[in-house]
């Protein structure tokens, strides 16, 4: 298990076996997330970890960090606006409802 104490009482915890990244924790104020959701379900990743990289930018920094440092090619979409995302994610829905005829 690796671990890093971050700035706001915030440790960020990942447990291996040899190279293979079982989990990834947050633990905050006493309380632990894990970074996708147990039981997974539709979310990718834990809304309550969500809310925590929005309040502490710096959680963020070190997650891009280690998928970098586990050889991970990291390139993640980036949106001038809300509006350029909303647009995509309708394209989406149409290609999908186009799908059904």
């Amino acid at each position: 298990m690796l671990k890093k104490n971050l700035p706001g009482d915030v440790e960020l915890a990942v447990t291996t076996a040899g190279n293979l990244v079982l989990d990834v924790i947050v633990k905050h104020d006493g309380r632990k997330f894990f970074w996708t959701p147990i039981p997974i379900v539709d979310d990718y990743v834990n809304p309550e970890v969500v809310d925590l990289v929005v309040s502490h930018g710096y959680l963020l920094d070190e997650m891009i960090d280690l998928v970098k440092c586990m050889g991970v090619v990291f390139n993640p979409k980036f949106y001038l606006s809300l509006e350029d995302w909303h647009m995509e994610y309708a394209s989406d829905v149409m290609e999908g409802l186009g799908d059904l005829f």
